[in-house]
């Protein structure tokens, strides 16, 4: 996430267009070339006596998967003259003569570009889809993994927003109705027992994950509460 931001932070001050591109079958890109793996059918497939199946792609699952899709990404970015902005390859970037610039970074399948030149941005786009098949946006996005982007090219700002995502939440905890605190903490020992029931670690487990999404974006005031 903070890859991201970071990613949003700059296009802010230089005005780059942030738009939107999602790769399909992400994890199943890949071709399995220095092992063999092998896989029962799942129940319902008919599989004849004395033969079994072997993947000659990875599929979601599959040990390893995100980090191979992601090392055949980086390996085409870098062909195409990106370079790696992080030791990691999580996010690259390209500046030509002419001018143009592009800074792109993924979430998982999820891509996210700011650049300059919708025309070069388009190039990019038609000759990655002849390695990836995906589907892309060239309007301004204003939604990412669940997160508002609002944008005042005027003032050269932007404000990420996760009102909808917090509605949501309390809709799916049920505590609409609940009452505000100035200080998100628990007062006493009693508002917080030591031992909690069984039948709701799932559910208090699904919260803390939820609420750590919250911290990482948009709400690092909440993070020791969590």
């Amino acid at each position: 996430f903070n890859t991201l931001c970071a990613l949003i932070s700059i296009s802010a001050p230089e005005r780059l267009k942030l738009v939107q591109f999602d790769i399909k079958g992400a994890f199943m890109v890949s071709s399995i070339n220095d092992k063999e793996i092998y896989i029962e059918l799942p129940k319902g497939y008919e599989e004849p006596e004395g033969y079994t199946k072997r993947l000659n792609r990875l599929c979601y699952g599959t040990r390893n998967a995100a980090y191979r899709f992601w090392k055949t990404l980086s390996d085409w970015m870098l062909e195409y003259c990106f370079e790696a902005v992080n030791a990691n390859k999580t996010l690259f970037h390209i500046k030509k003569d002419n001018g143009t610039l592009m800074i792109i970074t993924l979430y998982v399948d999820d891509g996210l570009t700011a650049h300059n030149n919708d025309e070069e941005y388009a190039k990019f786009i038609l000759t990655l889809s002849k390695q990836f098949e995906l589907s892309a946006e060239s309007t301004e996005v204003m939604w990412y993994l669940g997160v508002g982007i609002q944008r005042v090219w005027a003032k050269g700002t932007i404000c990420l927003t996760q009102q909808q995502y917090l509605t949501d939440l309390l809709k799916r905890f049920k505590m609409t109705d609940c009452n505000q605190v100035l200080t998100p903490m628990c007062l006493t020992s009693a508002d917080c027992p030591e031992v909690l029931d069984k039948a709701n670690v799932k559910e208090y487990q699904q919260l803390i994950r939820s609420l750590n999404y919250l911290v990482a974006w948009t709400r690092g005031d909440l993070a020791f509460t969590v």
